[in-house]
């Protein structure tokens, strides 16, 4: 067993255990004891002094030897003194570099010859060394305990965020179908649509092939193409009535027949009629007697007191018999209020009425038509009248062709209904009408006949209803002899108004529809054309080289948008989804671009700058996009085919 003084080791001196039993200092006066326990050795591994302080230190070096003691007075030699003992360890310096060795101590005096010299005094302990340097790191010591849990810590700082969810699916309309400018229906599920073929639209015009519509509903009821639903009102007389005279009303105790609410029969002898329409109102009285040899009716404004429209005459043979004698009394009228009317006897002859043989109709003119409850607009039917001064008077032909009485304006193709009436002195008297000298097939009216043989005044009257093909003039002619005059309260008149007048609409709001809506022309549409979807394509025509090319759209709104260029070894796509609002500021959406560079022929090089917005954040700048037009979307191409070539674009706009 080897025996190692600790001051002989230096700061990166080292022992193992398997050398050192045990390293003792022997206690004396003025130092101490100093021991290193075989407990904190570790086997095999590398023993360092421990300097003080931190991660212990390696001990300071020991003060070197004391010198020997000087020889003794020449005797016989003995044997050399015993060294000196070693001098006190200098305590250990406080941390720092080594200190330097302590000075040996003298040599002890020589012994007497023969025995040993005593051994020299110590040398005084060297001054502390100056702290060693701090030793290396020991090697760890084994794991204590585990300690007792701490108190909970205060709570940590938030964590990072979560990463991104997965993509929402794309916005885009996938659509079925190519027409140009096709109306796009919605299919009822996903994004899917289709674009309609043989339905079209074209900046305002929407074009459809001709047909007819089919279920419309208005307000929920369901309505047919065509109808017109205009008011009108049918009322006869149901018993006779006697002692008609001068401005006495004639009663219309019977409502036949009677449609809208525009036309109001408020009593048996008034009738009240809804400002803002236009109205036809005729009276028959087929059959009277008078005190005298004629009678006349006509209408009266009971709410302006005055009486309006044409008269109604009629003469008898004798006061005692009734006699049947058509008369037909006629106005049209479109007041501006609500106003009253009734049919009065304007002779001073005192007239009976036979019962069941006068009667009244009145009819809305101008209805709506039956398309859509909100719809306006103006029935363009033909309506107007001839009427002869108070001084006509003409003798006519005893024979068909007969006598012009009355000459029409040409009539457009539609169903009209004709009245014509005029006094007559005669036996007989037949009207009808005639085109070109020829005479409409089944049109002969035939008139009283004065079986007596004497020739007396009468009503002259005659009603057609006539279908018109192309823009044709007709006359109503008149024949049997005798002579056909207007008399002084100017009653000779011939009447047309057109039965099927075409609809103008003008406008229309909330049109339903549950089955095809066929419409045979164009349907001219103006503004933002509601909830249907318009689809807008177009093409530029690329110079070779690099140009730039754009489309605008209106501002306010939002669009689907794509430009598509496919030539031999190069294609160009993109896409958009934009809303847009003023011009100076940035559109917001997101669009995607692409080109084939293997071709290289076309080369997509910038794309609109003024769409802004990332998913899922809210943007907030720029504030302003300085060239003032963010509807204007503009693409740099580079066609490097060497020739011209064409490139679609187009966008639907969704609101």
């Amino acid at each position: 067993m080897a025996l190692i003084k600790v001051s002989e080791l230096t700061s990166t001196g080292s022992v193992k255990i398997d050398d050192i039993l045990m390293i003792s200092s022997t206690s004396g006066s003025g130092y101490t004891s100093n021991r290193i326990s075989v407990e904190d050795l570790v086997s095999s591994q590398p023993f360092l002094d421990l300097g003080s302080s931190g991660t212990a230190g390696t001990s300071g070096t020991s003060g070197s030897n004391g010198s020997s003691g000087s020889n003794g007075s020449s005797g016989t030699s003995g044997s050399n003194g015993s060294s000196g003992t070693s001098g006190t360890s200098g305590s250990n310096g406080s941390s720092g570099s080594n200190g330097s060795s302590g000075t040996s101590g003298s040599s002890g005096t020589s012994g007497s010859s023969g025995s040993s010299g005593s051994s020299g005094s110590n040398g005084s302990s060297g001054t502390s060394g100056s702290s060693g340097s701090a030793g290396t790191s020991g090697s760890s010591g084994s794991s204590g305990s585990s300690g007792s849990n701490g108190s909970s810590g205060t709570s940590g700082s938030s964590g990072t965020a979560g990463t991104s969810g997965t993509s929402g699916t794309s916005g885009l309309v996938t659509l079925t179908g190519s027409t140009a400018g096709g109306l796009i229906t919605y299919n009822g599920s996903g994004t899917n649509a289709t674009v309609q073929s043989g339905l079209t639209y074209s900046e305002t015009t929407l074009t459809a092939p001709t047909g007819s519509f089919d279920n419309v509903i208005v307000n929920g009821q369901p309505t047919t193409y065509g109808v017109v639903n205009g008011s009108y009102l049918l009322a006869q007389n149901n018993a006779e009535q006697t002692g008609v005279g001068n401005g006495t009303a004639i009663s219309f105790q019977t409502t036949s027949a009677s449609n809208g609410s525009l036309i109001t029969k408020g009593s048996n002898t008034q009738v009240t009629l809804t400002a803002g329409n236009t109205y036809k109102l005729e009276a028959i009285i087929r059959r009277f007697t008078s005190t005298s040899t004629w009678g006349a009716f006509r209408w009266y404004d009971v709410t302006n007191s005055t009486y309006v429209g044409i008269e109604a005459f009629g003469e008898v043979v004798n006061s005692t018999t009734a006699i049947g004698s058509t008369l037909v009394a006629t106005h049209y009228v479109t007041p501006s209020v609500n106003t009253t009317y009734e049919l009065r006897q304007t002779t001073v002859n005192t007239i009976t009425v036979s019962s069941a043989y006068a009667s009244i109709e009145i009819t809305q003119i101008n209805p709506t038509i039956a398309v859509q409850s909100t719809a306006t607009g103006t029935m363009n039917g033909t309506v107007g009248n001839v009427t002869l001064s108070n001084s006509y008077t003409q003798v006519v032909a005893a024979s068909s062709p007969g006598t012009t009485i009355f000459t029409l304006p040409t009539l457009q193709p539609g169903t009209y209904l004709i009245t014509a009436r005029a006094k007559v002195n005669g036996l007989y008297s037949v009207m009808g009408i005639f085109t070109g000298g020829s005479q409409v097939a089944n049109t002969s009216v035939f008139n009283w006949y004065q079986g007596s043989g004497t020739a007396v005044n009468n009503g002259l009257q005659g009603t057609w209803v006539l279908t018109v093909t192309t823009p044709t003039v007709y006359t109503i002619n008149a024949w049997g002899g005798g002579t056909v005059q207007a008399g002084s309260d100017g009653s000779a008149v011939a009447n047309y108004i057109q039965l099927n007048p075409t609809f103008a609409l003008t406008a229309i709001s909330g049109l339903t529809t549950t089955s095809d809506v066929n419409v045979g022309g164009n349907l001219n549409v103006t503004g933002t054309g509601g909830n249907v979807l318009t689809k807008t394509t177009g093409t530029w025509t690329l110079p070779t080289g690099a140009s730039t090319q754009s489309f605008t759209v209106e501002s306010g709104h939002s669009y689907s948008m794509w430009v598509n260029g496919n030539i031999p070894n190069g294609i160009i796509t993109w896409n958009a989804t934009v809303t847009t609002s003023n011009t100076n500021v940035p559109a917001v959406g997101s669009q995607y671009g692409w080109y084939y560079t293997p071709g290289n022929a076309l080369v997509l090089t910038t794309i609109p700058d003024q769409i802004i917005g990332t998913n899922g954040s809210i943007a907030n700048t720029p504030t302003s996009y300085a060239p003032n037009t963010s509807n204007v979307f503009s693409f740099g191409i580079t066609n490097n085919s060497g020739t011209s070539q064409t490139i679609s674009y187009g966008y639907i706009k969704l609101s």
